[in-house]
């Protein structure tokens, strides 16, 4: 079988053009797993360690809730689940606010509803307060034993974080 000239070109080219692509795949995938190596060896900041410490200094569970709506002071409630997306968002928010030092305006304190095995305690402790969770996240400003601001979702968190930067700046 013979194959004309054209064919055999095109052959030629085929396979040459397979061997080029192959190898700057091969080279896509070394430079990208490098690139997560890299990151692996990159050390946590001192601000992401802040961010992490005031975390867990101020997750709270049922009995601290208890304690500090009985008091009058005023501070950020802030209830999130670990497993929802919004959250996850409205997380990365306070991340930052807390890295940048803005928690010194009010204190934040944390509820993760999804590592807490009494979600229904926590709710009927707000209830009887007058406070109604119906999603995650949510932040609520509470003053002198009232609710001052509600945020429901990223978004409004967001808003309500962004005003906070705006008038600790002017």
């Amino acid at each position: 079988m013979k194959h004309s000239a054209k064919k055999d070109i095109f052959i030629i080219m085929s396979i040459i053009l397979f061997l080029c692509l192959s190898f700057y795949e091969l080279s896509m995938l070394s430079s990208i797993n490098q690139k997560i190596d890299q990151l692996s060896l990159v050390e946590t900041t001192d601000q992401q360690l802040r961010s992490k410490d005031y975390y867990q200094a101020h997750l709270i569970d049922i009995s601290m809730i208890e304690s500090l709506l009985k008091k009058p002071t005023t501070f950020f409630l802030y209830i999130h689940n670990a497993e929802c997306s919004a959250c996850e968002i409205a997380d990365e928010y306070f991340s930052l606010f807390i890295e940048l030092g803005y928690h010194h305006e009010t204190d934040i304190y944390f509820i993760d509803i999804s590592s807490s095995s009494d979600v229904l305690a926590i709710n009927n402790v707000l209830i009887n307060k007058n406070i109604e969770l119906k999603v995650t996240p949510t932040l609520y400003l509470i003053a002198a034993n009232e609710i001052s601001i509600q945020a429901e979702g990223s978004d409004d968190i967001y808003d309500v974080l962004n005003r906070i930067v705006k008038s600790v700046r002017t």
